[in-house]
């Protein structure tokens, strides 16, 4: 997200390389991770297989069609059978990303939270900054003893999380 919270420019948007809206930014961390020695990090390459499917690049394309008020169809068949299977294939995809990114972010969250040292080697590490960012974005969607998730406490966490995603991305691309 920018800094006014919407989606990549169009810039960043030509990096994506399965064109699905985070992509960058997960196979990035997913490559840190990896370059770091993180255990688990290994893992992710099926998960970034994942997100440069058939149906994760559909369900991108699709999204990124009706954000720009493209009222376009999935398929140019009118029977409903196959419309339903084309859209069926746009929902998976859009799963099958959302899951691969979770685990990449969640493999980040559970080396910082084993107080992985090839990690916590450098603190002020834009790649540690971020796993500590999601770390306190994670914790503040969850309800208090109250019952209740504090939005004052999420909007923080949510913008220290997109600040941080900003400088990690600038440290590994420049953006």
């Amino acid at each position: 997200m920018d800094a006014a919270g919407r989606l990549p420019s169009s810039e960043l948007l030509t990096l994506e390389r399965a064109r699905g809206v985070g992509n960058v930014v997960g196979m990035d961390v997913a490559d840190q991770m990896s370059e770091q020695g993180l255990p688990g990090a290994g893992n992710l390459t099926q998960n970034k297989n994942v997100m440069s499917g058939v149906g994760a690049a559909k369900a991108a394309d699709q999204k990124h069609f009706v954000e720009q008020g493209y009222q376009g169809n999935l398929t140019s068949s009118t029977d409903p059978a196959k419309v339903a299977q084309a859209q069926q294939k746009v929902d998976d995809g859009e799963q099958s990303r959302m899951a691969a990114l979770g685990e990449i972010f969640m493999t980040l969250r559970s080396a910082l939270e084993a107080k992985d040292p090839s990690l916590l080697a450098d603190p002020g590490s834009p790649l540690t900054e971020l796993a500590q960012a999601f770390d306190s974005w994670l914790r503040a969607n969850l309800p208090g003893d109250d019952g209740k998730v504090s939005t004052q406490d999420l909007k923080l966490a949510k913008r220290v999380l997109g600040t941080k995603l900003r400088a990690f991305m600038r440290s590994r691309r420049g953006v």
